[in-house]
């Protein structure tokens, strides 16, 4: 079955015709984000200090725009019939995006290289089942490209091969299936590489239920120092999401068995251990817990048919949604230290030096 929209895309149950793929653009502006968190101690031979003292914090960061500003649409990248825009805050395409927007409307023509103003979801000029599902369609924006970069991106999804213009593919498909389909449907893809990122998606977002997200992130660890090679057990605190973890240096994460982690994706309550085997040599390792959500306070922009004209809802081009508007990134770490064989066990833990949380920008890479 084929369903033709007006609006020049296509939107089928199995098949959808397309144009030649856009040039990817260059890396785009992204907002600084620190979250930092000592905890010190002295050990000898690989008995390690853990600190009992980790982050938990959410961020959100005041979007950059209000309603009524105007923002800049560049030329979409990505596959030719599933467009993902540049975003330029302002009047004209000054320097790097400021941020990118994915489409709402599959139906309705698509305008570049003009003026748009920003809108909340409330003064959506759209008639389709974007404001019915409005919480899956963020959840996908949260959990997809560019809220995440492209390599955590294929993490999440275990698509390691996943191209740019894949997972843009699987984002803008996802979004189609709750403003335009309907129901969960295949579409003709590009690659299983993007079939797979979309399920992941449209799964997580269904399994989601549309309750807004508590973004939360933080490390519990044993508050006594430990003899042995295997240190732990870490465990991760998280809201409704799933999370990344990844320790620095050559030191692995594993099970409590010594098994390795089958994936950086974690859940809450998960528990890990940092494996010191065959290390004798003082030395020190940080864990870093992330995740990231979306709120339902993102933005939207409007767009004219023509230039200098006012969209309304019986005319207007089509709608499109910012990425980075309604992405809270939170980050948790701890950092463990011990010393070589010198003497007898210090314990000397310390309280966090410094917590700072930044919500993130879309990014390209």
């Amino acid at each position: 079955m084929l369903r033709t929209g007006a609006g020049g895309h296509q939107l089928t149950e199995h098949v959808r015709s397309r144009r030649m793929s856009a040039e990817p653009s260059s890396q785009s502006r992204r907002g600084k984000r620190l979250f930092s968190l000592l905890v010190a101690a002295i050990t000898t031979a690989c008995a390690a200090l853990i600190a009992p003292i980790l982050a938990m914090s959410t961020a959100y960061a005041a979007p950059a725009t209000a309603p009524g500003d105007s923002v800049y649409i560049g030329r979409s990248i990505g596959h030719g019939g599933t467009p993902l825009f540049p975003i330029w805050y302002g009047s004209s395409p000054v320097g790097e995006p400021d941020s990118w927007a994915y489409c709402l409307e599959n139906r309705v023509s698509a305008r570049t290289n003009t003026n748009g103003e920003i809108a909340d979801p409330s003064g959506y000029l759209g008639g389709n089942l974007f404001l019915q599902n409005q919480s899956q369609v963020y959840w996908v924006l949260g959990h997809g490209y560019p809220a995440l970069s492209l390599e955590e991106f294929r993490i999440v999804t275990g698509v390691p091969t996943l191209s740019q213009n894949d997972a843009i593919e699987a984002v803008q498909y996802a979004i189609w299936r709750y403003t335009d389909l309907g129901w969960d449907a295949e579409w003709s893809w590009s690659s299983q590489d993007a079939r797979t990122a979309y399920w992941y998606l449209v799964n997580g977002a269904n399994a989601a239920s549309g309750a807004p997200e508590v973004v939360t992130a933080s490390i519990t660890a044993p508050v006594t120092a430990q003899q042995g090679t295997l240190i732990g057990p870490f465990t991760v605190h998280l809201g409704t999401q799933t999370g990344l973890v990844h320790s620095s240096g050559s030191y692995p994460l594993v099970h409590a068995d010594g098994t390795p982690l089958a994936s950086a994706v974690v859940v809450d309550g998960q528990q890990l251990y940092l494996d010191l085997r065959g290390t004798t040599a003082a030395g020190s390792a940080t864990i870093t817990l992330s995740t990231q959500g979306a709120t339902m306070a993102g933005q939207i922009i409007s767009v004219p048919v023509n230039d200098g004209a006012v969209p309304t809802a019986a005319d207007h081009a089509q709608t499109i949604a910012l990425v980075s508007a309604s992405i809270e990134r939170v980050s948790a770490q701890v950092q463990v230290q011990w010393a070589a064989a010198t003497g007898t066990t210090q314990i000397a833990p310390q309280a966090p030096k410094s917590v700072e949380t930044a919500a993130s920008g879309a990014r390209v890479d």
